[in-house]
């Protein structure tokens, strides 16, 4: 009895210190309270509490800003730790819109692993910070992307033209030059969502004519039609995320839509990519995936050999042959995570795709081919050989378009080719007339 009762008395104290133990971890020990601790305001010491941005319009509860104080609601005037410096500058309040709607994670985690998501069963990690810039695809489009070619003549129009001069870009340009060669002209870095003046080039050509000297006269002039109709393109496609147009446009010339869907579009071979951005880590393969075994990294080695990372992958390996594609292709992927929202924020761009049916691809020939054919036939247009595929057929081979109308090229892209893996490509989810 005695014996029973030391063993009651010892458990009891062991369960008490843990308890103890618990109370002083929970309340003085936490990571986040260790950073409040550190933070200082206006009127003195940053009070240590739970802290947490709710937007219910987006289905967000985020604690993130318990750590991160300075990028929640009013707390901008914080200032101790680094972790406590407000967000940097973007289109969306983080104060508003949180933070895991962008950036992925746990929104309700209180412990660095827990929220960055890095932890075992969490399906949606953060996103690593070179590939911020994919959390745009929770919620936007990006319409009217045309193919690689004429997306870089764009960019270099608009530079050649000396637009930077007075405008700014996703933080470049709009400084005021030695001798008057520039001007505070209007960001035009979401011109893409926002829209812009259509009559802007008659307006520019007014105010030169009006003026004698300075930035009108100096760094303006007349601009050919080629190059208007470059420039619409360019500020048609302005979404104020570097880099991520541009990997659009890079995806639109490698045939990704000759067997995948896109929002409804494209071919019945291969998965739907519309939500390929949130595939589960947990769930994949990484074992033949260099690098860590982050979402990024296996969508890149999945491009380059898909047999090797998906047995038994009727994939061809993506015909990119610069290294810089291939990671473009892989970033453009996994932006590809867009969410049912609230109508209060759905942006204009994906308004008009999924109200008034606008294609998020140019319809110009360069661009349909690259988005619909190349990934068969070639970016050249003389077929594909790869090991253990049918061989793809060249539709530039002189001796083929020498006798080839152009009714039965459009009649075969119409209809197909029976017996073949060419599809029709005049149906609901493919190519209008």
């Amino acid at each position: 009895m005695r014996k029973n009762k030391l063993l009651l008395l010892i458990s009891s104290a062991g369960a008490l210190a843990l308890l103890v133990w618990a109370a002083v971890e929970e309340n003085f020990l936490r990571e986040w309270r260790r950073i409040q601790a550190q933070g200082r305001t206006e009127e003195g010491p940053l009070r240590v509490q739970l802290r947490q941005i709710v937007n219910r319009g987006l289905g967000t509860k985020d604690r993130c800003v318990s750590c991160h104080v300075a990028m929640g609601p009013g707390e901008q005037g914080v200032g101790g730790a680094p972790l406590l410096k407000p967000h940097k500058p973007v289109v969306h309040d983080p104060a508003e819109f949180g933070c895991t709607v962008c950036h992925g994670g746990q929104g309700q985690a209180t412990e660095k692993a827990d929220a960055h998501g890095r932890v075992a069963f969490w399906p949606e990690p953060m996103l690593e910070k070179e590939t911020t810039y994919a959390g745009c695809g929770t919620c936007h489009i990006t319409l009217g992307v045309p193919e690689k070619n004429r997306m870089k003549a764009a960019v270099a129009a608009f530079e050649r033209l000396d637009c930077l001069a007075c405008h700014r870009v996703d933080g470049r340009g709009g400084t005021i030059r030695p001798g008057g060669g520039g001007m505070e002209g209007p960001d035009l870095s979401r011109t893409g969502i926002t829209g812009y003046d259509p009559e802007w080039y008659a307006k520019h050509l007014a105010k030169r004519a009006e003026a004698k000297s300075g930035p009108w006269r100096d760094a303006f002039g007349p601009i050919s039609p080629l190059d208007l109709a470059l420039l619409r393109v360019y500020l048609d496609t302005r979404m104020a995320a570097p880099g991520w147009v541009e990997a659009k446009s890079v995806f639109l010339s490698s045939g990704c839509l000759g067997c995948h869907k896109l929002s409804g579009v494209g071919g019945d071979e291969g998965p739907d990519l519309t939500l390929a951005g949130l595939k589960d880590p947990g769930r994949l393969d990484f074992t033949h995936v260099a690098g860590k075994p982050v979402l990024e990294n296996w969508f890149r080695e999945h491009l380059l050999a898909p047999a090797s990372v998906v047995v038994g992958s009727q994939m061809p390996p993506a015909a990119v042959l610069e290294e810089r594609e291939l990671a473009q292709l892989a970033f453009f992927t996994l932006s590809l995570r867009r969410r049912q929202l609230n109508d209060a924020y759905v942006p204009r761009d994906r308004m008009l795709a999924t109200r008034f049916g606008r294609r998020e691809f140019a319809r110009d020939g360069a661009t349909l081919y690259g988005a619909f054919c190349a990934g068969c036939h070639g970016d050249d247009g003389l077929g594909r050989r790869l090991p253990g595929h049918v061989s793809f057929p060249s539709v530039a081979n002189p001796d083929f378009l020498e006798i080839a109308s152009e009714e039965f090229l459009k009649e075969n892209i119409r209809q197909g080719r029976p017996g073949r893996r060419m599809p029709g490509w005049l149906k609901e989810d493919g190519l209008t007339e």
